[in-house]
């Protein structure tokens, strides 16, 4: 393994494709999830590592609760315009807080 960071890491597409055969709904759950990675790093070479970060500039809140804001603000979006065409970003913008909140849910328990 190398000495990259996570977010360092520029992620390749991850599937079982070679080892079974995968429903054509599973494949594209695969392309949507290979998305979702690499919006994440790309987010996180950015940022830093700003969602997880005990760094707080103007608030004493805990990376849970700042990212249960972030979650309820896109889903106030989609409560207040909709979900259409034009919702993919922040689709994946929700998929991403939801994925560092579990991070950080994860981390809670050890």
């Amino acid at each position: 393994m190398s000495n990259q960071k996570f977010w360092e890491h520029d992620y390749v597409a991850t599937s079982t494709d070679d080892i079974e055969p995968v429903h054509p709904t599973i494949k594209e759950a695969h392309a949507v999830l290979d998305k979702l990675k690499s919006l994440l790093a790309e987010k996180n070479r950015s940022y830093g590592n700003s969602a997880l970060s005990d760094v707080n500039l103007f608030c004493n809140l805990s990376s849970l609760q700042l990212l249960e804001g972030q979650i309820e603000h896109k889903l106030r979006r989609f409560k207040t315009l909709g979900v259409d065409g034009d919702s993919e970003d922040t689709l994946m913008d929700l998929m991403g807080y939801l994925t560092l909140f579990m991070v950080a849910v994860n981390r809670e328990k050890k």
